[in-house]
Formats: structure tokens, sequence, C-alpha cells
């Protein structure tokens, strides 16, 4: 039986407004995995941090294994004024690993 393994993956992404970064979305995935797949999910925290102006930012996450990947997907909710109001934006950010551990896939998408 191959030993497992703690691992952190950390992604980030910058908003910039003319140029200048207000704030970042940030996905952190904490896993357990051994050298063909993830075995254990530990953590994932999805995040906003910086100045959001006229928007509520509510970030949410979930994960999941399937077939030995480990998958850690961020929700972005971003509201005018207040969470719930009639003008709405959704983020969608992602990881997924397999075993060694490998990247398998990195995204931030407009859902």
């Amino acid at each position: 039986m191959a030993a497992t393994s703690l691992w952190t993956a950390n992604q980030s992404y910058n908003v910039n407004v003319l140029g200048i970064q207000t704030g970042t979305f940030g996905l952190r995935y904490r896993f357990e995995a051994n050298g063909v797949s993830v075995t254990r999910n530990v953590e994932c925290t999805a995040w906003w941090s910086g100045f959001s102006g006229f928007w509520a930012i509510d970030s949410s996450s979930q994960n999941w294994i399937s077939s030995g990947r480990g998958t850690c997907i961020g929700r972005h909710k971003m509201s005018i004024v207040y969470q719930g109001s009639f003008l709405t934006q959704n983020k969608d950010q992602g990881l997924t690993y397999n075993g060694v551990p490998t990247l398998l896939a990195n995204y931030i998408k407009n859902v």
C-alpha cells in the first residue's frame, strides 16, 4: 500500500480595475494523495479579499473525490449593493488533482 502525503494547493486571481489591483479571488485546497490517487479531502476554502466597491461578495466552496481525482470548487456570488439583489454575477474557481499529485484543472470562469 502506497504512503499518503498531505498536499496544499493555493490559487489566486487578481482583479484589476483601470490597471489598479482592487482585490483577489482565492482558493485553498488541502488533500491527501498517494502515487495513484487523491485519498481524502482535508480542506476546500474560497474567499474574496480587497475592495469590492458596490458589489456584495459571498464565497462558498465544495469538494469531492471521483475516480481518484480530487476537486475543489469555489463559487463567488456577487450582487449589486446587497446579497440577493436583482443584478448578480457569479464566478466559479476550481482545482482538480490526481495522485502524484498532478494538477489536472485550474480555472476561474463566469457562470
